[in-house]
């Protein structure tokens, strides 16, 4: 029994005997609260982290399947566009699940369609396979996984630190990249792409099932909610619909913020690579630029929100699209490698600051019980902006043969969302709830 669990019997006896005052949390029982949040944050971080390096390891599937079907580049990249849509329409869903029952059970049923998508995907014979279990199955399996479970899970888990808690389970995104998709290249070598399908299935059982059974819990245990030993009681809220949310307080500037976000966010990496061999950079200087993207972006999330949780969230998410925007300029100006690893450095530094600060934002504003829905819906549009910023981008490059007007006007939306940042009226610092040193909602 641990001694969180011992601390709850000992209030119970108490209730029972007739006893009305509260058995404090003994030294034991106050360390285990205190450790638990964090805890619950590296849960999250390895639940993000398989999600994203699962979808990362897409890319490798290209040459098999053609040399084995004939298959184009472009026909099994429409299952990969199936599946964003697919997954920005279910994560409203998802949220709102998540709200209701608890992300734990959730998480649960993503992982389950994700396992179940994958095997499918290992039996494809034909085009409409693909489309089916990677499009449809797992879409629907990342909308009900950890994007949206992850930020339900740490707004009610965080408060003081809720920013650096959510910046941390985002930077899982671009560590799970880094780590998947390499283990993944090496099992394309000793299999084919079957067995690596099969074998990111078997992964996902191997490390994300003993988490979510063992580690996950949805909320703090009551003694957590009940003592406090600042004398403020973590209020989480009331539930706010979606209509609510867009007719009152700050959610529809955030909303046009991160859709203007989400079409930079999502193009830039894309095209990034080919634009640096665009400027005669070789493929292997090109990667060095993408490794030095995604280095600053997990050291640039994690610092931002740390920053967030002492000065509040709006001033450094307006810092996070100004570093953007200098980095975008600094690409478009980029002769030599030098200066494109420079916008590189830059981009990333201010690259995944809103998805650890527009979540905290909005659990700050509207309490956790309703994030769910709230930061689903805002996902939502985000991905079918950055759909859209992915295709325009390399419209507009066909179009005139160059990535100056895309990369200008990705600039113009960061200066977008930047101004719009300083605008957003978020709640007073004093006012919200402030947790024990663990960090945990109490």
């Amino acid at each position: 029994m641990s001694p969180l669990e011992k601390t709850d019997v000992g209030a119970t006896r108490s209730a029972s005997s007739g006893q009305a005052r509260r058995v404090a949390p003994t030294g034991r029982g106050r360390l285990w609260l205190a450790l638990m949040p964090w805890v619950i944050l590296a849960a999250a971080f390895v639940l993000r982290a398989m999600e994203s390096g699962i979808r990362g390891n897409f890319g490798l599937f290209f040459h098999p399947l053609d040399q084995e079907f004939g298959w184009s580049r472009g026909s099994v990249s429409l299952a990969m566009s199936i599946g964003m849509i697919t997954w920005a329409l279910v994560l409203p869903f998802g949220g709102r699940l998540c709200d209701r029952y608890g992300p734990r059970r959730v998480m649960a049923g993503g992982i389950v369609l994700a396992v179940v998508a994958l095997i499918g995907a290992s039996t494809a014979s034909r085009l409409w396979h693909l489309y089916f279990w990677w499009g449809i199955v797992d879409g629907v399996a990342w909308g009900l996984g950890a994007t949206v479970g992850s930020v339900t899970l740490l707004a009610r888990w965080f408060t003081r630190n809720r920013g650096l808690a959510m910046s941390i389970s985002i930077s899982g995104v671009s560590a799970g990249s880094m780590v998947l998709v390499p283990i993944g290249a090496a099992l394309l070598t000793m299999t084919d792409w079957r067995g690596v399908f099969r074998a990111l299935a078997l992964m996902i059982v191997l490390v994300t099932v003993p988490v979510l059974l063992f580690v996950v819990r949805d909320r703090p245990p009551a003694q957590a909610r009940q003592e406090d030993p600042g004398g403020r009681i973590h209020a989480q809220g009331e539930r706010v619909s979606l209509r609510q949310a867009f007719g009152r307080g700050p959610y529809r500037l955030i909303a046009l913020v991160y859709v203007a976000c989400g079409v930079v966010g999502m193009a830039l990496p894309v095209h990034l690579i080919p634009y640096a061999i665009d400027r005669g950079l070789s493929p292997l200087a090109a990667a060095r630029a993408m490794s030095v993207f995604s280095a600053m972006s997990i050291a640039g999330v994690v610092a931002f929100g740390a920053l967030s949780d002492r000065i509040g969230r709006k001033h450094l998410l307006a810092l996070g699209y100004v570093f953007r925007l200098v980095g975008i300029l600094i690409l478009v100006a980029a002769r030599g490698e030098a200066m494109l690893l420079a916008g590189a450095l830059f981009l990333g530094i201010g690259f995944n600051t809103p998805g650890g600060l527009i979540p905290a934002l909005v659990a700050d504003v509207y309490g956790a019980v309703s994030v769910g829905l709230l930061t689903g819906t805002l996902s939502t549009m985000h991905q079918i902006a950055g759909a859209l910023g992915v295709w325009s981008a390399g419209y507009l490059f066909d179009a005139t043969g160059s990535y100056a007007l895309p990369f200008l006007a990705m600039a113009a939306l960061s200066v977008v969302s930047g101004a719009g940042a300083l605008f957003i009226q978020e709640k007073a610092k004093a006012s919200v709830p402030v947790a024990a040193s663990g960090g945990a909602s109490r």
